[in-house]
C-alpha cells in the first residue's frame, strides 16, 4: 500500500513475519532536502515488477525522483524456491556454485579499453577462446562516448542507443561470429564492450 505525502511516498512493506510495517520515506527525504536542497533520489530497489510500476506512477511527477531502480535474485527468489539462508550461503561458498548452480553468472565479460586522449593506442583486439562449454551463440554490447571523449555527459551510448530517463532504451546486441573457435571483439579507445555467450 502507498500514500501521497509531498515528495516520496510512504510506502508500507511487509515484513518476514507477514506484519505490516510502514516505512516513511518521505520523513527521510524531508531531512535530506533540508540539508542539501535540490537533493534527488533513487528507488524502490524492489525485486517485484508491481512495485516499482506504483511507485514511478506516484513520484513520476514529484522532482525529486531521479533514477528508478530495482533488483533481481540470479537462479529465482530463493524463498519460492524453497531454499533457507543456511542452504544459500552454503551453495554460493560450495565449488559447484559456478559449474552447477548459477552458470550464468559466469557466461558474460566486461572488456573495457581505458586508452584516451591524444596519446592512445587506439582501439584493442581483444580474442576470446571459449573453454568449458559450447556456446549456442555470443553477441557484444559496446558502451561509447562521443568523440572517446571520457569525460562526456551527453551522447553516451549503449548498443548504439541513448540512455534518457523520458523515453524507453532501445540498445542493441551485436551477433558474433566465431573464427575457428574463437571470438574477436574490437573495444574502441574510451569505450567498454559487454560479451554475452549463450549456452546451446
Amino acid at each position: 500500500m502507498s500514500f501521497r505525502a509531498g515528495c516520496l511516498t510512504l510506502l508500507t512493506l511487509a515484513s518476514a513475519s507477514g506484519a505490516q510495517s510502514p516505512v516513511t520515506l518521505f520523513a527521510f527525504a524531508r531531512a535530506v532536502v533540508a540539508a542539501v536542497p535540490g537533493a534527488k533520489f533513487a528507488g524502490p530497489d524492489a525485486a517485484g515488477r508491481t512495485l516499482v510500476h506504483r511507485f514511478v506512477a506516484a513520484e513520476k511527477d514529484s522532482g525529486c525522483l531521479a533514477l528508478v531502480t530495482q533488483h533481481t535474485y540470479v537462479g529465482g527468489n530463493p524463498r519460492k524456491r524453497g531454499i533457507d539462508t543456511p542452504h544459500a550461503i552454503e551453495s554460493m561458498l560450495s565449488r559447484e556454485w559456478v559449474t552447477q548452480n548459477y552458470p550464468q553468472l559466469y557466461r558474460s565479460v566486461t572488456l573495457i579499453n581505458k586508452e584516451h586522449g591524444p596519446n592512445s593506442r587506439g582501439a584493442a583486439s581483444v580474442t576470446l577462446n571459449v573453454t568449458g562449454f559450447s556456446p549456442a551463440q555470443a553477441a557484444t554490447m559496446v558502451l561509447t562516448a562521443p568523440d572517446g571523449n571520457v569525460g562526456a555527459t551527453t551522447g553516451v551510448t549503449l548498443g548504439g542507443e541513448i540512455i534518457t530517463n523520458d523515453r524507453p532504451w532501445h540498445g542493441q546486441w551485436t551477433p558474433l561470429t566465431p573464427t575457428q573457435g574463437r571470438y574477436v571483439v574490437l573495444v574502441p579507445a574510451a569505450s567498454a564492450a559487454v560479451v554475452k555467450l549463450t549456452a546451446p
